[in-house]
């Protein structure tokens, strides 16, 4: 049976509607529709994809390991890596075919990951400046807030009238994501409801706020230095020191 006419067919055995799935998990009608009707290209990404299918199937009573699986068989020709970067398992065959263009891509990605490890001992010029900026920041970073200096206290309105936000306050039912950078420093991906709203360095001292609406995205070089707040929960370390670690946090992580 396909994925979409398992999902449908156990949507509608419980009598769900699109409307009550989506208030439970928190995933938008048109995206329970086109998994069911596995136009998945209409979903943000392939990490959100996962991440949509395994809520899905764990709120009708499916196996969603089943599930996913069955989507990386019949959908992994389309990619090139079967988990996700830094994972253990790289595809080494799609449809029982071997592909050897992965391979070549899994080593470029394995070398982009060196070449940033190398940055972060100094192995360029000692300090790990190789003469581009640390960080790339685009609209939709709330708070980039660097050695905690000139943040007003929480609910203190500034000179413009607007009041800061209060830490782990979360409004209108998004999804708050704040890192901070404990120790060293960390290269970082930020995806706001899969738009990229941040890549680069951030040094010790400094701390990062993201807010979605559906999901926030997130891939760390150095895991073991950056503080985890989901939702105002402290999520701890991802992954340990110098490993790299990356998550998806919607509504229901």
């Amino acid at each position: 049976m396909e994925i979409g006419e398992t999902l449908k067919k156990a949507r509608m055995a419980k009598g769900y509607t699109y409307q009550e799935i989506e208030e439970a998990t928190k995933i938008r009608s048109r995206y329970l529709e086109a998994m069911e009707e596995e136009n998945f290209n209409l979903l943000p990404g392939r990490v959100y994809v996962l991440a949509f299918l395994r809520n899905y199937a764990k709120y009708l009573g499916l196996d969603d390991e089943e599930l996913v699986s069955q989507y990386k068989v019949q959908y992994g020709e389309k990619e090139v890596i079967k988990e996700l970067p830094g994972s253990k398992n790289v595809e080494k065959e799609v449809n029982g075919k071997p592909r050897y263009k992965n391979y070549l891509l899994a080593l470029l990605v394995v070398g982009i990951m060196i070449a940033v490890f190398a940055v972060f001992n100094g192995k360029f010029n000692g300090k790990g400046d190789i003469g581009r900026p640390d960080s790339v920041q685009e609209p939709g970073v709330v708070e980039n807030i660097k050695d905690n200096q000139q943040k007003p206290p929480a609910g203190h309105n500034n000179e413009n009238g607007i009041s800061s936000p209060v830490p782990g306050e979360v409004e209108n039912n998004n999804v708050e994501l704040v890192l901070n950078i404990v120790d060293d420093k960390c290269w970082m991906k930020v995806d706001v409801d899969g738009k990229t709203k941040f890549t680069g360095v951030a040094k010790a001292g400094e701390s990062k706020k993201f807010v979605g609406q559906e999901s926030v995205y997130v891939k760390l070089g150095n895991a073991g230095v950056v503080e985890v707040l989901y939702n105002g929960k402290n999520m701890g370390t991802l992954a340990g020191r110098g490993e790299v670690a990356e998550k998806v946090f919607t509504k229901q992580s």
